[in-house]
């Protein structure tokens, strides 16, 4: 079995692009832009848009295995491994939690107070908030962030036991254990919202172990796996089932079934089905600006009403999707400019900057 394993993986190694997840990536990245606009869509309104998220850690789980599992095994620190997660994800975090606070400090002029100085530094250092009078929310600066939190978790406990996780034998020991958690989770809240708040933010971790385990059993076994449904087919799939709006008796089931089954069944397909020529640059835009759109879409959607509140409330009254439409427009043309003017040259720039010990390091031991 761990024979096989390493084949599988090494064959996966070669594949440099699945277009297809990148694809569901940029859908659910919108999704997650509508969730967040409330009342803004009205009747449009994605009602389960917030098991996006759990896309997204089946995604990572995939991503993370094909880009850097025979790396672990083979010897990369959990530091290095960690220091080019943050490099990764950083960048883009602290410019979505810059534009909270410049919206923030312009607040000022118009008589609002500032935000707690404690809900600065955590932002800064990327942890979460202290749970307060004010907020509960573990992320108040750009609530969104909670589930990178939860992400760079589960990448730290890959990073320090690589070999042991990416076992296949393991690996079902992780489903198992998670999938059980995840069933008293949804029996109990009624639903999978849980995470993103101190009093459910233990719903977090069945949540991220479930999708990432269940992604990094997918990248061992999908070699083996040949059906290859239409790449747009699976895109539509994925979003329809994130507005349905699940009747209360029924959430629970229907949250758990598409996190367990459906996702990575979609998963299972997106990583064998390409999308056409025609439609390969659309698939690959979606990935490129998915985590901008991410990162930044909060502040943007708070920034775009806090301003209309003031200056046309008639506006957000009479028009709201008209507002919702300009809010997801801003925020993909914000996630666009600021991924090729920003966050490439800053995470180059960093990475050349983090490679520079290890080259003095060889040099070294050259000479040695």
């Amino acid at each position: 079995m761990a024979g096989e394993g390493r084949t599988i993986l090494a064959a996966h190694e070669n594949r440099k692009q699945f277009q297809t997840l990148d694809g569901l990536r940029g859908v659910a990245a919108l999704i997650v832009v509508m969730w967040h606009g409330d009342t803004l869509f009205g009747g449009l309104r994605p009602m389960s848009g917030y098991l996006a998220v759990d896309l997204f850690f089946g995604l990572s789980g995939f991503v993370i295995s094909h880009a850097y599992g025979a790396r672990l095994t083979e010897g990369l620190s959990a530091a290095r491994f960690m220091g080019l997660r943050l490099i990764r994800l950083y960048p883009l975090y602290i410019l979505g939690i810059g534009l909270a606070a410049a919206y923030d400090v312009a607040g000022l002029a118009m008589g609002s107070p500032l935000n707690p100085a404690s809900w600065y530094l955590s932002s800064a250092a990327m942890a979460p908030a202290p749970p307060s009078a004010q907020s509960q929310i573990l992320y108040p600066m750009n609530p969104p962030a909670w589930s990178l939190f939860f992400e760079l978790l589960s990448n730290l406990g890959l990073a320090l036991a690589p070999v042991m996780i990416l076992r296949i034998r393991n690996l079902l020991i992780i489903v198992a254990v998670a999938i059980a958690a995840l069933a008293a989770q949804s029996a109990i809240a009624g639903d999978l919202h849980g995470g993103s708040m101190w009093p459910t933010v233990w719903g977090g971790l069945p949540r991220v172990a479930v999708s990432f385990a269940l992604g990094a059993l997918i990248y061992r076994w999908s070699p083996r796996l040949r059906f290859k449904p239409p790449a747009a087919l699976l895109l539509a799939i994925a979003a329809a089932l994130l507005f349905v709006d699940a009747p209360d008796a029924l959430r629970p089931w229907y949250d758990f079934l598409v996190v367990v089954l459906v996702w990575p069944s979609i998963l299972v397909c997106a990583v064998n089905a390409e999308p056409s020529a025609r439609l390969q640059p659309t698939f690959a835009w979606l990935g490129m600006v998915s985590y901008a759109v991410y990162a930044l879409h909060f502040p943007i959607i708070v920034a775009i009403t806090g301003v209309l509140r003031r200056l046309a409330p008639r506006l957000l009254a009479d028009a709201p999707l008209a507002v919702g439409v300009i809010c997801l427009v801003a925020s993909l043309l914000a996630a666009w400019i600021a991924d090729i003017v920003y966050d490439q040259p800053v995470r180059r720039a960093l990475t050349r900057w983090a490679a520079r010990p290890r080259a003095r390091d060889a040099d070294a031991a050259q000479e040695s």
